[in-house]
């Protein structure tokens, strides 16, 4: 029922096998390249994949005080001895944090169109 305000980017893996291929076989060395169709929140990915699997989307945002008062609990209980999923402290700082990434250079070099992340 929950999502995070969170984000990152997202790219088909017949993408990246695609562009690693065109990037072995091009004259371009030493150089660094994002792979990256798209940004998305953590709400439209959650939402998205629920509705491809048909699930209830999310609807409540977690919000990060929330969340870091669920992991001092579930600290809290694994003292305990009281077994419980764990969630690392970089895992719930991940889910706050909004990654923006530009696959601009990458697709200027070979003018590709990346798959649409809701396609994949």
């Amino acid at each position: 029922n929950y999502y995070t305000s969170g984000g990152t980017g997202l790219v088909d893996v017949e993408d990246v096998a695609c562009l690693m291929i065109k990037l072995m076989k091009h004259e371009v060395i030493n150089e660094r390249f994002i792979i990256n169709a798209e940004n998305y929140s953590f709400k439209r990915l959650f939402t998205e994949t629920a509705m491809a699997l048909n699930l209830k989307a999310p609807e409540k945002e977690l919000k990060e005080w929330q969340a870091k008062l669920f992991w001092r609990l579930g600290h809290f209980l694994r003292i305990l001895k009281i077994k419980i999923p764990v969630v690392s402290k970089d895992l719930l700082k991940a889910a706050f944090q909004t990654q923006q990434y530009s696959n601009q250079k990458v697709s200027t070099l070979f003018s590709y169109q990346f798959t649409p992340v809701k396609s994949s």
